[in-house]
């Protein structure tokens, strides 16, 4: 079998290894062997102005945004392919970290976004506390209360003093008290 581009030949069946090419070898587009592009192995001090750490274990880069370890940190000292790759925003490491922030933060601002609207949408002005609609006469004060801001008023100062304001009891209490709706027959002795 020939390799693509030189006269060497290899068989698999014949123990023999394939060609070997020292400064040669990307793979093109469709996954072959590409002779036409030669590896730049070290032309010395690229414009990277990171120190690596001495405690060995890597380090985060500001400039292209992603995690590097020493063998990265030497490439982008010293090989101007990679460095380049680095600017561009395509190098080793770059694209994962940067794909996966994003995709982080997106799913974050989805969750937050879907659970304020169910908080808007079964809750009064986003109250877990107040249902939208009013079950009794607890309900219609605890509303009053949140849309003049009295209720914000009496949590802070009762959130200062590491107490409960009662506001909870209130409200079940009055709900019980007078509540909304229709009067639901009870089974009395006398029926």
């Amino acid at each position: 079998m020939a390799c693509n581009g030189c006269n060497k030949r290899w068989t698999s069946s014949g123990g023999s290894k394939p060609p070997t090419h020292k400064s040669k070898g990307f793979f093109g587009a469709d996954g072959e062997l590409s002779h036409t592009e030669e590896v730049v192995v070290n032309t010395g001090k690229t414009a990277c102005a990171c120190n690596f750490p001495k405690n060995g274990e890597g380090f985060y880069c500001n400039r292209h945004k992603c995690w590097k370890t020493e063998d990265l940190f030497q490439l982008c000292q010293k090989r101007e392919d990679y460095y380049n790759m680095w600017e561009e925003g395509r190098g080793p490491l770059q694209d994962l970290y940067v794909n996966s922030m994003k995709e982080g933060t997106k799913k974050q601002i989805e969750e937050e976004e879907l659970e304020q609207e169910m908080l808007e949408r079964d809750y009064f002005m986003g109250d877990p506390d107040i249902p939208k609609k009013s079950r009794g006469l607890g309900d219609t004060v605890s509303k009053f209360t949140k849309a003049t801001g009295i209720k914000a008023v009496v949590d802070t100062a009762f959130d200062a003093m590491d107490k409960d304001c009662g506001c909870r009891e209130r409200q079940s209490k009055l709900n019980k008290l007078f509540p909304y709706g229709k009067k639901r027959k009870t089974k009395g002795f006398f029926e």
